[in-house]
């Protein structure tokens, strides 16, 4: 398989409908993902498991070209089958944890996150393994990190056992998912694009959530960056539910 070949087949295994939940219509979802290269190691999901509960999925796989790419489809597909099966985010990324890292002669890795939204309660259960901090905000407050850590990264350890938080959504809250090619975007000067840098701007956009939302961030991390080669793949994607 050429990699021009295997892009097509990556961004086709991508869910794209921004209208993703028909009997949901109160949970609103976009995300995009560009690639450093033709082909990358990011990835995002999202789908509905049952009548009642969807589930979200972002990830950044070790390494660069084909060999990410590879895995990359392994790894969305291992979760998207546990998905299935529980409702415990931390069993899901136990079990596939433990999978990868039985046959893992190459030795990658993957940073995930992964929320199962309960649409009833509109509480969402999520586990994070050893990915960025996602961010949240309620209706009329700022975005903030939720800096938690339940696990190390997939494929690293077979005896890591993950734990799981909770969100309680509301109307008008929004959750911002992303990998650390944005955060770790660089200038010219060397200068990361930062944490803080990201906060002010997700602060700064009204209204939240949708394909405008992330546009803007996407063209701010791209004047910030004018004149360096991307280095790694930058995905993002917004939740809001209304």
């Amino acid at each position: 398989v050429c990699s021009s070949d295997l892009a097509n087949i990556q961004l086709g295994a991508l869910p794209t409908d921004v209208h993703a939940f028909p009997r949901h219509p109160d949970v609103n979802i976009f995300a995009s993902m560009t690639t450093a290269k033709e082909v990358g190691g990011d990835f995002y999901d999202f789908f509905e498991i049952d009548d009642t509960h969807i589930c979200f999925v972002i990830a950044d796989v070790s390494g660069k070209g084909v060999p990410a790419a590879l895995f990359m489809m392994v790894v969305k597909t291992m979760i998207h089958d546990h998905a299935s099966m529980k409702l415990s985010t931390a069993e899901i990324f136990n079990d596939v944890n433990r999978l990868l890292c039985e046959n893992n002669p190459e030795e990658m890795f993957a940073t995930a996150w992964i929320g199962i939204l309960d649409t009833e309660t509109r509480i969402m259960k999520c586990t994070n393994a050893g990915h960025n901090a996602v961010c949240f905000a309620k209706k009329n407050g700022n975005f903030e990190f939720l800096r938690q850590r339940h696990g190390v990264f997939l494929a690293g350890f077979d005896f890591t056992q993950y734990k799981e938080a909770e969100i309680q959504f509301e109307s008008g809250d929004c959750l911002f998912l992303y990998t650390d090619g944005l955060t770790e975007a660089h200038n010219a000067s060397a200068e990361l694009y930062g944490e803080k840098r990201l906060l002010d701007k997700l602060n700064s956009i009204k209204p939240r959530g949708g394909e405008k939302f992330l546009k803007e961030i996407a063209d701010d991390v791209k004047v910030f960056s004018e004149g360096t080669d991307p280095f790694d793949d930058l995905t993002m994607m917004v939740i809001k539910v209304d």
